[in-house]
């Protein structure tokens, strides 16, 4: 990670990068380094990219999703500031109370991860009950498995349970009423098919919910590469025709965050299992003993 710290780039499934703050900040949230991360700053809503919009209208509008996880992640704007923005994103839900994905009324989208990453920053400040028919949408999609062939913006199955993860870590209202279907769903996912960033996720909801991830984490540390990053992982997509994006950084800083996770959690990963230092690829307990130290100093 911080061979490439700033240039952590994304790149779409036509073979093109992108210069965008979405995948920035999650990558700030899975280190905790600002060094490895280049974004940009805001005192209002965020926007998916930095600069004009690429491969898509130039004036893109600001969006629902990226402020979310931006007002959660990073500390570049006051209290008073973010509910400022929080009122803002309050005037995006439609006729049924569901908030929309975009701070322009001719862009008329919903998805129900964007949903969950504006619930969540609303639980932390302690405004969940301000989006009850919100709220109500995205239990439905966890009932109804609603998510397992992706949504509008997202590709994995489980992206859906990764950010409903993070909502549930920080609202205890919210694991009170999906907590239990939540694990169920999660459950669901054991051994199912996934590239790197959808094990990575998969684990790390496991990790959080006290299920043992053994066969996926196996797969997880197969997929592995000789420079010890992860490059599977299509993540999120343009709505409009899509056309897939990925971000090897952030897909290894949440194989990253999973292996430790599962280390914590006192798991073992067998004789196979895999682990990197300073020269590449070892095996074995010292190999993750080494990792784990590369692990520490990252963070």
């Amino acid at each position: 990670m911080r061979a490439h710290a700033c240039n952590h780039a994304s790149y779409t499934s036509t073979g093109h990068t992108i210069q965008e703050n979405f995948a920035q900040l999650l990558i700030l949230e899975a280190t905790g380094d600002p060094s490895l991360v280049e974004y940009t700053t805001y005192e209002g809503p965020f926007n998916f990219f930095r600069g004009d919009g690429q491969f898509t209208s130039k004036n893109f509008p600001n969006d629902a999703d990226t402020t979310s996880i931006g007002l959660t992640v990073c500390d570049c704007m006051s209290e008073v500031a973010k509910h400022r923005v929080m009122d803002e994103l309050l005037t995006l839900r439609n006729s049924d109370g569901v908030l929309q994905v975009y701070f322009d009324a001719s862009r008329p989208r919903i998805d129900p991860i964007v949903c969950v990453n504006v619930l969540t920053l609303f639980h932390t400040h302690g405004r969940g009950d301000e989006l009850v028919e919100t709220f109500d949408w995205v239990e439905r999609v966890l009932e109804h498995r609603a998510y397992v062939d992706g949504t509008r913006y997202y590709e994995p199955a489980e992206a859906f349970l990764y950010f409903m993860s993070r909502l549930l870590a920080v609202s205890p209202s919210a694991r009170a009423r999906l907590g239990p279907l939540f694990v169920a769903r999660c459950r669901e996912r054991y051994g199912a098919p996934g590239d790197a960033l959808a094990l990575a996720m998969r684990i790390i909801c496991f990790n959080q919910e006290g299920i043992d991830p053994a066969v996926d984490l196996e797969r997880l540390y197969a997929l592995q590469e000789a420079d010890g990053g992860w490059s599977d992982g299509w993540f999120y997509k343009y709505g409009s025709n899509g056309v897939l994006i990925a971000n090897r950084g952030f897909t290894t800083a949440l194989a990253i965050n999973a292996i430790v996770g599962s280390r914590k959690q006192g798991e073992t990963v067998g004789a196979r299992a895999h682990a990197v230092n300073k020269n590449g690829i070892v095996h074995a307990d010292e190999g993750l003993e080494e990792r784990s130290r590369l692990l520490d100093e990252q963070h």
